[in-house]
């Protein structure tokens, strides 16, 4: 299970994330964001910052 510890920023692309990762465009901010980060790094482990397009700092773990 992959449990978001932290997160500070904001994500400038999270529409097209969205439309990608088929999550839903009106969740709240904070929740979308936190989606974003936990089926992204489901769909591109490590990966997943060369995705993300803004200025944020987050901590995710992997159990």
């Amino acid at each position: 299970m992959i449990e978001l510890k932290t997160y500070r920023g904001h994500i400038r692309n999270w529409e097209a994330l969205c439309d990608e990762l088929s999550l839903d465009k009106t969740l709240s901010r904070e929740e979308r964001e936190r989606e974003i980060l936990i089926r992204g790094y489901e769909k591109w482990g490590n990966a997943l910052p060369d995705h993300l397009y803004g200025m944020f700092a987050f901590a995710l773990w992997d159990s």
